[in-house]
């Protein structure tokens, strides 16, 4: 395996399709042998076994790292390539693996394969009488119409009536055109009265990936694009435009103000500025006058402080306040406080209400802090 991975950081990844991987479990050493596309979420992923899933649910996440062993560039070469793996590992009888099938095809055992008579009557027997999941159960009226009703839509929905269904070959090279004129995959749908998600599987090569397209601009793709009145490929440019001209109109008041900024600190030539003073010497001594004192206000404005300062007198409040909040009662008061609160029939708010003082200066005396720490 160790010559695998060698082999795999040497070759340059041109088009991959998947890739062969090995998921550990750092508690135990346990291995797993699984395939998976190069698609959505492939980064994160460790595996779909039954036992890993279980592990991982036991160990966590943090506990499992996962390694790339070889590459695959088709889904035949990929099911080869596991099936290969797990075989020469012994995967499947191995205690020191997680795997439980011999691979290929997403891992599936019985692909391809069919059960005996003799196979289906045991699995059969194992359904009837009390092992039935829905024995001793009753199923009301509501479930059983709902059941009739799911049933007749199946026999209904078959061959070509099925939402999935695709008429011919000639409409799937009609819908990769319409891909290809990068329309959105709804109006795709609606434009083909088909399922958005097979459009969907259509556009990621999920299905009639073999299909052969016609060469593009040639007379048959031509006629395919006017039998199914295929919308041409937008022009992006003009929208670009459109856009660009909708900022333009849209331009915030800051931004305006930023612009005025720039064009403050540039420099005009002497045809310039005698024509800025020419036109400077039409105006009115009036307009000349409001001008300067809307400068001048501008000016007062941004020289005052910011910071609201406090007067002289509300210092002085301040400070008489801050004085006095230890020195309200004498020796004999706060003794007196003290024995009170001692009896346990008293809270700190009750002794404030009866002496009208705030509670924090009774806590401050029965705490002994400030000017109480001496009094004892």
């Amino acid at each position: 395996m160790e010559n695998v991975k060698e082999k795999f950081l040497e070759v340059e990844i041109v088009n991959p399709y998947g890739f062969i991987y090995v998921t550990t479990n750092m508690v135990n050493g346990k291995k797993y042998i699984g395939q998976r596309k190069f698609s959505h979420g492939w980064k994160g992923y460790l595996g779909s076994g039954i036992l890993l899933e279980k592990s991982i649910k036991k160990y966590g996440k943090q506990n499992f790292s996962r390694e790339i062993i070889v590459v695959g560039y088709s889904r035949e070469e990929l099911n080869k390539l596991e099936i290969e793996f797990i075989k020469n590992h012994d995967a499947v009888k191995s205690d020191d693996y997680y795997n439980i099938s011999l691979g290929g095809e997403c891992g599936s055992p019985m692909l391809g394969k069919h059960h005996s008579e003799e196979t289906k009557q045991k699995m059969s027997i194992d359904r009837m009488g009390e092992k039935h999941y829905l024995y001793g159960k009753k199923i009301s009226e509501e479930s059983r119409n709902n059941m009739s009703i799911a049933q007749k839509l199946n026999k209904l929905n078959k061959g070509e009536n099925h939402p999935l269904a695709i008429s011919n070959i000639e409409t799937i090279i009609a819908i990769k055109i319409a891909i290809k004129n990068q329309l959105r995959n709804k109006d795709i749908a609606e434009l083909f009265g088909k399922n958005i998600t097979y459009i969907s599987h259509i556009k990621n090569n999920n299905t009639w990936r073999d299909v052969v397209m016609p060469i593009e601009g040639s007379s048959e793709e031509n006629e395919i694009i006017q039998k199914y009145n295929i919308p041409p490929k937008e022009i992006k440019v003009e929208v670009k435009i459109e856009t660009i001209n909708k900022k333009r109109k849209e331009m915030s008041e800051e931004t305006r103000r930023k612009f005025s900024e720039v064009g403050k600190n540039r420099k005009y030539s002497d045809e310039t500025r005698l024509k800025m003073s020419q036109s400077s010497l039409k105006m009115s001594d009036e307009t000349k006058k409001k001008i300067s004192e809307s400068k001048l206000k501008k000016n007062i404005n941004e020289q005052k402080p910011k910071v609201n300062i406090l007067s002289q007198e509300c210092r002085n409040k301040i400070s008489n306040s801050m004085m006095g909040r230890d020195t309200k009662f004498n020796e004999a008061q706060v003794s007196e406080i003290r024995e009170k609160y001692s009896t346990g029939k008293y809270s700190y708010r009750q002794l404030a209400k009866e002496y009208d003082c705030d509670h924090t200066l009774i806590s401050r005396m029965l705490n002994f802090k400030g000017a109480y720490t001496k009094i004892k």
